[in-house]
């Protein structure tokens, strides 16, 4: 458990040293066709895999592009809007993100150039899981009636609802259950570590892989909050 209480340190005091560790960009960026028409985008970049003092060769753009979405060569995925979402940290701070939207790509053989118009800084461990359209931008704007935590052994989600619904509240009763049903069986064998001699390993073992399976049941679920208005933040340590 102690992986566990560390992740969540991390999650509610948004540490510093974690986000400069974790670095990136979201990049926006002129396309210019053989044809000569403008076509702007963006997209996100790990600080690991771009060379910032390569901006402005536009060679290095269209090679690094072509390689994020790691898919079939010879292709650039981009997004037409980046938005961004304001929210209350746990310690009550005023906080960020960012989530790109209207996917779309071209040919790399249609590229002249590329030119870096902007860059915004944010790691790369969190992100918006949840889908949106440019007109979800409107109540994305309204107050936040109710947030929503929860976790497993990697990953956690923040759930903020902006409009209440009977999907909702019987989701929340199901990710509740989820949480009992696992924390029982956690605690049986957290004290049965504590009284256990010779090899932890087992025990260690199970314990661990509760927590992924707890994990991945209450993605499953949290992925039917498709459709209603709620933003879903996640915290994923690698």
């Amino acid at each position: 458990m102690k992986n566990k209480i560390l992740f969540t340190l991390l999650l509610v005091l948004g540490s510093y040293t974690l986000k400069a560790e974790y670095n990136g960009w979201y990049i926006q960026f002129k396309i210019t066709t053989n044809a000569d028409s403008s076509i702007l985008g963006w997209t996100y970049v790990a600080e690991a895999y771009f060379k910032k003092d390569s901006i402005h060769n536009s060679n290095y753009l269209i090679e690094r592009f072509d390689v994020l979405d790691h898919q079939q060569r010879g292709t650039i995925n981009f997004y037409h809007h980046l938005l961004t979402y304001r929210f209350k940290s746990f310690a009550g701070d005023d906080e960020k993100i960012y989530t790109m939207l209207a996917e779309d790509s071209i040919e790399v053989n249609e590229i002249k150039s590329i030119e870096v118009l902007k860059m915004h800084e944010f790691w790369y461990l969190q992100g918006v899981v949840s889908k949106h359209e440019i007109s979800d931008t409107t109540w994305m704007q309204t107050p936040v009636l109710e947030r929503i935590t929860t976790g497993g052994e990697l990953c956690t989600w923040d759930i903020f609802v902006h409009q209440k619904s009977e999907a909702i509240e019987n989701l929340k009763a199901t990710l509740s259950t989820i949480e009992k049903k696992y924390s029982n069986k956690i605690e049986a064998l957290e004290d049965e570590l504590n009284y256990a001699e010779g090899d932890h390993e087992k025990l260690e073992d199970e314990i661990e892989d509760l927590l992924e399976k707890k994990e991945d049941e209450m993605y499953e679920k949290i992925k039917k909050f498709k459709g209603n208005k709620v933003v879903i933040i996640s915290f994923c340590s690698c």
